[in-house]
């Protein structure tokens, strides 16, 4: 079991408690499979055992989610076609309408981003002056992306246009 435990840490880059998961709740398969379509260990294990489990409570049956579609996300997500941030809303969307939509779910290109965020920003003028404006503005803008663009991503532009705007005030 140790050994086991071993590997599956060092062959994904996951934690000591992520491998014990794969391992205990028999998804060593399954987990093999779907990071032969996209080696990101962290990622891959976020869908199975955080995406999933929370569609569930939402009172979606994750029973219609079978192999072969988390290998198409995956697929997709390689391809560069969605974002990671994406597979939440791209699983939620096939539970809903039992098909799989990858167009809704594009990922934004730069220029649309910051476009989407200006926007967002200018709507939401009378907060910019509050202590918390960054979150608030950052959650409205996820909101609105509907995982169309990594976190990270969303975060840096809007920093920098917050920052050139209090250099123009």
């Amino acid at each position: 079991y140790e050994e086991k435990v071993k590997e599956t840490m060092e062959t994904y880059s996951l934690s000591k408690q992520q491998a014990e998961q794969i391992i205990n709740e028999n998804m060593d398969e399954t987990f093999r499979k779907i990071y032969s379509v996209y080696q990101d260990g962290n990622v891959v294990f976020r869908t199975i055992f955080n995406t999933l489990p929370e569609l569930e409570s939402s009172g979606f049956d994750i029973g219609k989610v079978s192999l072969e579609i988390l290998e198409e996300i995956f697929k997709t997500l390689a391809e560069n076609k969605i974002v990671k941030d994406a597979i939440p809303f791209v699983l939620e969307n096939y539970l809903k309408n039992n098909k799989l939509d990858f167009i809704k779910f594009k990922a934004m290109d730069d220029q649309e981003l910051e476009n989407t965020i200006k926007k967002v920003i200018k709507a939401n003028e009378d907060l910019i002056s509050k202590e918390n404006a960054e979150q608030v503005l950052m959650g409205k803008i996820m909101k609105d992306i509907n995982g169309r663009a990594e976190g990270s991503k969303v975060n840096e532009i809007l920093r920098r246009i917050l920052k050139e705007g209090e250099s123009k005030g």
